[in-house]
């Protein structure tokens, strides 16, 4: 069954585990099964490996404000910055790693938009210490979340949730809604962070990769 863009915008978390762009133009994979939670059997689960993913949606209104101390956002230079990219996500996670020919390849989708990578600045060091990358489909006025993340060091200072709300800020004359999905059960819990940017919603994805 094909999804229409109009299905998906009545309701974009529910309708699809992915953004509507990525839907399109991405190959099936037959070794993979994704299914919302509502249809979601137990007993599937012993024929494969599981990961459950959150997808939520900001309506574009009631974007919290944020004021940063000691703080300061600049817009990421792909050409100068592309090695600060890297090594700030890179650093952010433990079984993550990404390469700078992946990072450059997400600037030539026809979603990249440069407004929609940024960094967090700790003003003192003039040292980058966060960064936030987002996408944004004209085809639905959608923005996309990506990649929120701060350096270990600098965590629980409000800089991530700067981020989103930065993110948002920027295309709020854009864009009819957001979306963001992540890792139901990571440990640091990054669905809490995005409701408290005003994302809301209680789709649940279950991913299953044959054995």
């Amino acid at each position: 069954m094909i999804i229409t863009k109009e299905e998906y915008m009545n309701n974009p978390c529910r309708t699809l585990a992915i953004p509507y762009h990525k839907y399109i133009t991405m190959p099936e994979n037959r070794n993979v099964k994704v299914v919302h939670d509502l249809e979601y059997k137990e007993e599937v689960d012993t024929l494969s490996n599981h990961q459950r993913f959150f997808r939520l949606i900001h309506s574009m209104d009631n974007i919290p404000n944020i004021k940063l101390k000691g703080f300061s956002f600049d817009n990421v230079n792909i050409q100068k910055d592309i090695d600060t990219v890297v090594k700030i996500i890179n650093d952010s996670y433990i079984n993550i790693k990404v390469s700078k020919e992946k990072i450059l390849d997400l600037t030539k989708t026809k979603v990249f938009l440069n407004d929609l990578w940024i960094f967090v600045k700790d003003d003192k060091s003039n040292e980058y210490v966060g960064l936030g990358i987002a996408d944004f489909d004209s085809n639905c006025n959608e923005v996309i979340l990506e990649w929120i993340q701060v350096i270990p060091s600098y965590r629980n200072r409000g800089l991530g949730k700067s981020l989103i709300v930065k993110l948002l800020k920027n295309t709020k004359n854009k864009a009819l809604f957001a979306t963001v999905s992540g890792d139901y059960d990571n440990i640091t819990n990054p669905e809490r962070l995005y409701r408290k940017c005003g994302f809301t919603g209680n789709d649940l994805w279950h991913v299953l990769f044959e054995k």
